[in-house]
């Protein structure tokens, strides 16, 4: 943070440097660029924000260096304009988002954060809606962490703790469905769940006075809703096949996810190949790649999951540290894993070229979690993590271990363990 200070404050000198018409105004909009793709990758997009509209005012404003001054160094043109594009493309809807939050910056100060059991009685607006839901996500997910690390500390018990770390993750969070809760806990994971029943509740009021609102916070707030719920509402499922009625929602939410890309996505290249013809941009706001994931992992219909790795493969997303490409490849191939083991399983009557329904695929074919870990090098090495519950008797996971490089993934099955937690 030392060393990002200092940047930050030479970037400042730079800055007024430029407007003395002193420097060349391409490496402070090179600098905002890193600067803003840095506060993303660390989820902080208010600061990435402030960032990002510093670089995109300056290189909307090109005469800030102006052409007669003999103290000006100016750049080709062209320079600070494919550097405006960068900035244009950045946004990928994330400035529209920001700036509602921040016109409503008067009204949310009064919105104070909920506890699972005080939401208000009604939403006033989408971005209050946005805001109580980022509280009750949160809550959940430090309840799953509580299990996860209660898993961990199970695991480390049983195994000891010179388990390969990518199997022991993927294990815990296996583990976490079916480990002991206090009481506390349980409670806690409760509260969560009302919680979030209680909030579609209240957008449901909401859309039946004011009717259905389609711009993009209500939709990405929407799909954040249903990632939380799915795993929320299905973290002590220790079987696949319960998941099979959110089939309807899957279906729903990948509408809703195209719909916002609609909003946001920008005008394709067609100068570029087909799988190139959208620029890449940061999000500033996240939420799409989860619901993705968990749609493309946790749908066993073909038609519905690979509808999700195609719009992951096709977005050029990236949220944090997260890339929607990398996501769509990866889970493809666990989709292809589970579809070829339900073809074993039938003795190979369904042909390769046919659809399964999610009622098609058994429960020994599906995977509960799956973890990818990527490895230095060219061609991309990847190992793959998967774990199911066995149901034989309480307590024992399964887990399948892949090896895989290259793109697409060509995988190779390394092999397979039984863990006894009983």
């Amino acid at each position: 943070m030392y060393h990002y200070g200092k940047a930050v404050s030479t970037l400042q000198k730079y800055i007024d440097d430029v407007v003395g018409c002193q420097a060349t105004v391409e490496p402070v909009l090179v600098a905002c660029l890193l600067l803003t793709c840095f506060e993303v990758l660390l989820d902080r997009k208010w600061t990435a924000f402030s960032h990002y509209r510093l670089g995109r005012a300056i290189a909307e404003q090109k005469t800030i260096i102006p052409s007669g001054r003999t103290s000006t160094r100016p750049s080709p043109t062209s320079t600070v304009e494919h550097l405006a594009a960068a900035f244009n493309s950045l946004g990928r809807g994330g400035e529209y988002y920001l700036k509602e939050f921040e016109k409503a910056n008067r009204s949310l100060s009064s919105i104070q954060p909920c506890s699972p059991g005080s939401l208000p009685t009604v939403f006033t607006s989408s971005i209050e809606a946005d805001v109580h839901l980022k509280t009750i996500v949160r809550l959940g997910d430090e309840v799953r962490n509580e299990m996860i690390q209660l898993a961990q500390a199970r695991i480390n018990r049983v195994c000891g703790e010179t388990l390969d770390p990518t199997v022991s993750f993927c294990l815990a969070h296996c583990l976490s469905r079916s480990i002991a809760m206090g009481t506390v806990l349980q409670r806690r994971l409760q509260e969560v769940i009302r919680a979030h029943v209680r909030w579609l509740h209240m957008l449901h009021v909401r859309i039946s006075q004011q009717g259905p609102n389609h711009d993009q916070i209500s939709l990405l707030t929407q799909i954040r809703y249903f990632a939380s719920w799915l795993v929320i509402s299905t973290c002590r499922e220790t079987r696949e096949v319960a998941v099979d009625r959110f089939e309807s929602d899957f279906v729903r939410i990948l509408d809703m996810t195209e719909a916002y890309f609609r909003h946001v996505s920008p005008q394709p290249l067609p100068t570029r190949p087909s799988h190139l013809r959208y620029a890449v941009g940061l999000s500033f706001e996240g939420g799409i790649l989860p619901a993705l994931h968990l749609i493309a992992c946790k749908s066993r219909s073909s038609a519905v999951r690979r509808r999700a790795v195609e719009i992951l493969v096709t977005a050029d997303r990236q949220e944090g540290t997260c890339y929607s490409g990398i996501i769509g490849l990866i889970v493809g191939s666990a989709v292809d894993l589970e579809e070829d083991k339900a073809r074993k399983l039938q003795n190979n009557a369904m042909p390769a070229t046919c659809d399964f329904t999610c009622e098609q695929i058994p429960e020994e074919a599906r995977f509960a979690d799956a973890v990818i870990e990527g490895g230095p090098g060219a061609p991309p090495k990847f190992k793959l993590v998967c774990t199911r519950y066995t149901h034989d008797q309480d307590g024992q996971i399964e887990v399948m271990e892949y090896d895989g490089e290259g793109l697409p993934l060509d995988l190779r099955f390394v092999g397979a363990r039984v863990f006894d937690f009983a």
